[in-house]
């Protein structure tokens, strides 16, 4: 088969809009998931899309009062440190690989602590908090669609 230069853009360029139409529609099906959830935990769920101002309704959701506004710096500590602390990055800095290494596991296990409570909030198990670490993309659907009740924040992590 000879196919000309013309026709193998054409193909890819078809591609690529089917393939970001079909990002698109996961995106929306995920935003209208994490606005179902934000509603099953009694919050408006407009502030399911509001940059930052999201994440801490869920702390002060999952959480009690005292750990959410903690929880919440600790979540945004890494990305103001990338902010404020670009020779990390660039490699200037000595020990770059360690610090960023550090980093990614501060911001993982701080990510994994309020997963770890937003599962006891709606009252599942240990795997079911493993499910919203390590497949997101399922697992928050899953929450949000099912007929799990909203508990309210435990006490202890």
């Amino acid at each position: 088969m000879n196919y000309s230069n013309l026709d193998l853009e054409t193909r890819i360029y078809d591609s690529a809009w089917k393939f970001l139409l079909i990002i698109l529609a996961v995106c929306i099906f995920l935003i209208v998931c994490k606005w179902k959830l934000y509603t099953k935990m009694n919050t408006k769920g407009v502030y399911s899309i509001i940059p930052l101002y999201n994440d801490y309704t869920l702390c002060k959701c999952v959480m009690t009062d005292r750990n959410a506004g903690m929880f919440f710096i600790f979540n945004c500590l890494p990305t103001l440190i990338m902010y404020f602390f670009p020779d990390i990055f660039e490699g200037t800095f000595p020990f770059a690989p360690f610090a960023i290494i550090g980093i990614l596991l501060f911001a993982l296990t701080i990510n994994a602590i309020i997963m770890h409570c937003l599962s006891k909030a709606f009252g599942h198990s240990d795997l079911f908090t493993l499910g919203l670490i390590f497949l997101p993309i399922i697992f928050y659907p899953v929450l949000a669609l099912d007929n799990s009740e909203y508990l309210g924040p435990k006490t202890s992590l």
